[in-house]
C-alpha cells in the first residue's frame, strides 16, 4: 500500500509519516520541502504516482483552498487513489467556507473518504497560536464553542 501524506513536515503529517512507515506502508511525503506545490500542477503527478490512499492537509494560509484542492483530488481519483482522509476541524461544517468546501469536494470526488474533525491539538497551547496567547495574556482559554463545553 502506498500512501501520500500532504503536509508531511507539519504537526500531524510528520508523526503520521513515521507511524505509517513503522507499520510497513510505503509513504510518499509531500510538502514544500519535497517540491510539492499546491499551486503548481506540474508537481502533482509525481506526488500521486502509484498512490492508493492519501492523508490530505489543505494548503495552509489559503482562505479558500478548494480551488487548489479540487483539481488535485480529481487528478488523484484518475491516478487510482481510492481513499482520502481529510484533516478538517470541529468548528467547520461540510460546505462552510474554507475547509468546509474542501470537505465537500472530498465527498463529491473520492469513492472512499474520512473527515477528521479535531477540536484541539496540544500545539494550540504553545507558540504563537491564539489560544496560547489568550492563556498568557488573559489567563483563559477562548474557543469557538460559545456556551458549550469541549470535553
Amino acid at each position: 500500500m502506498k500512501v501520500l501524506v500532504t503536509g508531511a513536515s507539519g504537526n500531524t503529517g510528520r508523526p503520521l509519516v513515521r507511524l505509517l512507515t513503522e507499520a510497513g506502508a510505503t509513504v510518499r511525503a509531500a510538502s514544500r520541502r519535497t517540491g510539492f506545490d499546491w499551486s503548481d500542477p506540474a508537481t502533482h503527478d509525481a506526488a500521486l504516482d502509484g498512490v492508493e490512499r492519501m492523508y490530505l492537509v489543505a494548503p495552509v494560509g489559503v482562505a479558500e483552498p478548494e480551488p487548489l484542492v479540487r483539481p488535485f483530488l480529481e487528478r488523484a481519483r484518475e491516478a487510482g487513489v481510492r481513499r482520502v482522509v481529510l484533516l478538517s476541524s470541529s468548528a467547520v461544517a461540510t460546505g462552510d467556507p474554507g475547509l468546509g468546501r474542501v470537505d465537500n469536494s472530498v465527498r463529491q470526488t473520492m469513492p472512499e473518504f474520512a473527515v477528521l474533525r479535531p477540536s484541539w491539538f496540544v500545539q494550540n497551547f504553545t507558540g504563537d497560536h491564539p489560544a496560547a496567547e489568550s492563556i498568557r495574556t488573559r489567563g483563559e482559554i477562548v474557543t469557538a464553542t460559545g456556551e458549550g463545553r469541549v470535553t
